[in-house]
């Protein structure tokens, strides 16, 4: 499943369905990542992969992989 979107984890409701800057890519939010799951996301806030891949354990639980660019790029 291919699917565009970026939910950052506590965005305020003002910004949510905009889109992100110098991007078509909407701002969604968060029920909409598990809505069905997607089978790949971007983590690209890398200083937080930890704390956000704990956030949504329902993502990894359903079979979705992380892709992460930093040292390299990855899956986790």
């Amino acid at each position: 499943m291919l699917r565009r979107g970026f939910h950052p984890q506590g965005a305020s409701l003002e910004h949510r369905h905009r889109v992100t800057p110098g991007s078509p890519t909407p701002i969604l939010p968060p029920e909409h990542f598990s809505s069905p799951c997607p089978d790949y996301a971007v983590l690209s806030a890398w200083s937080h992969a930890e704390e956000i891949m704990a956030k949504e354990q329902e993502f990894s639980a359903a079979g979705g992989r992380w892709i992460l660019y930093v040292p390299d790029v990855h899956l986790a």
